[in-house]
C-alpha cells in the first residue's frame, strides 16, 4: 500500500473514532466536569506517548531535524488543540452531539483563510461562497427562531481554533519528528488545562463505573493514537484533502446521537446540516476534481 492510500485510510478509521468522542464525552458530563475530563483525557494521552517520544528521541538524529527545533511546533499546535478542545466541550455541554460535530466541522471551510498568512496559499474566491453557506447553515443549526445560543458561539470559536491546528500542521511538520511533536503538543495541552478547571465547571469528578473506561477510550485510543496518526499521516495527504475525510466526524456523531441519545434536530437543522457539508465540498472542489477552484 502506498504512502498516500496508507494516510487515507488510517485517518478515515480516525475519523470514525473522532465522531465516537463526542457521544463518550457527552455521556461523561454525568461524571465529571468539563474542565476535569479535558485535564484527565490529556494528562493520561501525554504520559501514555511520553516513553515512546523518550526513545525516538535518542535515536541517532541522523537525517532528521534536531529536537530542538521540535518546541516551537508542539507549543502552537498545542495552543491550538488546547482552544479547539476547550471551546468544543464547553460548547457540548449545552448541545447534543450531533449538532456540535455539524457546527464544528466548520474548521474546514475556515482552513483556506486560516492557511493563506500561515502557509501562503491565497483561497479562490469560491472559498468565500463557501464559508458564507457554511455561516447560512450554522445559523439553521442554531435555531433562528431562538436566537443563536451559547453553545454554538462557543462550538465555533472551538472551529476556529481546529482551523489553526490543520493548517499548522502542514506549515510545521518535522520528518521524523512526528512522534515527539505529538507529545509535547498534548504536554501542553495537558499543563494549560489544569489552569483551565476553575473556568470549565471546577474541579467536579463522580466517577459512574463506565466512566474510566470512556476516558481511556478518549486518552489512549481518540488522542495518544489517533493525534499521532494525524501529526505522521496529514502530511501525506494535505491538510485541504485531509480535511475532506474529517467531514465523516460529524456524520457519525449524528447518526450516533440519533441513535444511541435519541437526538433530534428539526426541518431547517437538517438543512443546515446540508448546508454545512455543501460549503466543505464547495470549498475543495478543486481537490477533489483535479483543477482550479477559483
Amino acid at each position: 500500500m502506498d504512502e498516500k492510500r496508507k494516510a487515507a485510510l488510517l485517518l478515515s478509521v480516525g475519523t470514525v473514532m473522532w465522531g465516537s468522542t463526542f457521544l463518550v464525552s457527552k455521556a461523561l458530563f454525568a461524571s465529571m466536569s468539563a474542565g476535569v475530563l479535558l485535564s484527565v483525557r490529556f494528562c493520561t494521552a501525554a504520559a501514555v506517548l511520553a516513553p515512546f517520544a523518550v526513545a525516538s528521541a535518542r535515536k541517532p538524529s541522523a537525517g532528521r531535524p534536531p529536537l530542538s527545533k521540535t518546541v516551537v511546533p508542539s507549543i502552537l499546535l498545542g495552543l491550538s488543540l488546547l482552544g479547539g478542545y476547550a471551546f468544543q466541550l464547553a460548547g457540548l455541554e449545552l448541545s447534543g452531539p450531533g449538532k456540535s460535530a455539524f457546527v464544528t466541522s466548520l474548521y474546514v471551510a475556515f482552513a483556506p483563510f486560516v492557511a493563506w498568512p500561515l502557509c501562503g496559499r491565497r483561497p479562490a474566491p469560491l472559498h468565500f461562497v463557501s464559508v458564507g453557506a457554511a455561516l447560512a447553515g450554522v445559523w439553521l443549526l442554531a435555531d433562528p427562531s431562538g436566537g443563536i445560543a451559547k453553545g454554538d458561539i462557543l462550538t465555533v470559536a472551538g472551529a476556529v481554533c481546529w482551523s489553526f491546528e490543520i493548517a499548522l500542521i502542514d506549515r510545521l511538520w518535522l520528518p521524523g519528528r512526528s512522534l515527539e511533536i505529538t507529545t509535547g503538543m498534548l504536554t501542553v495541552v495537558a499543563l494549560c488545562s489544569l489552569a483551565l478547571i476553575p473556568a470549565m465547571g471546577g474541579f467536579a469528578i463522580d466517577p459512574a463505573p463506565g466512566a474510566i473506561a470512556g476516558l481511556l477510550y478518549l486518552s489512549v485510543f481518540a488522542t495518544s493514537m489517533l493525534m499521532y496518526w494525524q501529526i505522521r499521516w496529514q502530511p501525506s495527504l494535505g491538510g485541504a484533502v485531509s480535511s475532506l475525510i474529517y467531514i465523516g466526524e460529524a456524520v457519525i456523531a449524528a447518526a450516533g446521537g440519533a441513535i444511541l441519545l435519541g437526538e433530534r434536530l428539526p426541518f431547517k437543522g437538517w438543512i443546515g446540516c446540508l448546508l454545512v457539508v455543501a460549503s466543505i465540498l464547495l470549498a475543495f472542489r478543486r481537490e477533489l476534481s483535479g483543477g482550479d477552484a477559483g
